[in-house]
């Protein structure tokens, strides 16, 4: 395994030699806006074949570029992506990292809805008071914080850990939000794009990048995670 360099306090990471995510063992979905998506098909990175599909042509993403690289672009009110079912349904624990930004932060009503990887309640990434309402990889959905960090201002990583009794979420390496009060559960059909499966609260901005685990990660893998996403975006992390 080859980890990365180190990540210095409030600076964007720099050069991280030959990292790339598939160097970690777990990696179970690695998608890249610029690598393997066209007519509503993003293929998967990770070689576990865990592709999201949008058969219907209005309900496709489109494309664009977020920090000068390419992005997936969610109009905020019906596009989203599919994973097969049962893709996911059998991690006992996981962690992800995608890369984001919003249009606007709070979202307007019906916006929000980044991405569906729970089995409780509609997620809200953030909901229209701030506040980012998130039951990634769980059965109850959690009621976090009103990031500090505008997560419309610029392209960020958002980063969730699930395991049994243990919950958190990063931004930027910062944490938000922990808690020990936590039952894994990942639902049969995972969705990108839409906080729940029934697709109506949707996320409105960019996705560049997405990266899920069936484990949580080491400290100094989780740091080689975050210098290669935030040198290819830029990304400043604490």
């Amino acid at each position: 395994m080859r980890l990365g360099l180190g990540l210095g306090m409030g600076v964007a990471a720099g050069p991280i030699a030959s990292f790339v995510p598939t160097d970690l063992s777990g990696i179970t979905l690695w998608l890249r806006a610029g690598v393997g998506y066209s007519s509503g098909t993003w293929l998967d990175q990770s070689g576990a074949g865990h592709n999201f599909t949008q058969a219907s042509g209005p309900a496709q993403p489109t494309t664009g570029t977020i920090a000068g690289q390419p992005a997936l672009v969610f109009n905020g009110t019906s596009q989203y992506l599919s994973s097969a079912a049962s893709a996911f349904s059998g991690q006992t624990a996981g962690e992800a990292f995608i890369v984001m930004q919003l249009d606007a932060d709070p979202p307007a009503t019906g916006a929000g809805g980044l991405w569906t990887f729970g089995t409780g309640a509609s997620d809200h990434t953030p909901f229209t008071d701030g506040v980012i309402y998130s039951g990634w990889g769980s059965d109850t959905r959690k009621t976090t914080v009103d990031p500090a960090t505008s997560m419309a201002s610029a392209a960020c990583i958002y980063n969730i850990r699930s395991a049994a009794n243990a919950w958190s979420s990063h931004l930027n390496g910062t944490q938000l939000f922990t808690t020990a009060t936590n039952s894994v559960a990942f639902p049969s059909v995972c969705v990108i794009g839409s906080g729940n499966v029934a697709g109506s609260v949707f996320h409105k901005g960019k996705i560049g990048e997405v990266l899920v685990f069936n484990r949580v990660l080491t400290s100094d893998e989780r740091t080689s995670n975050l210098a290669y996403l935030g040198s290819l975006y830029g990304i400043a992390i604490a």
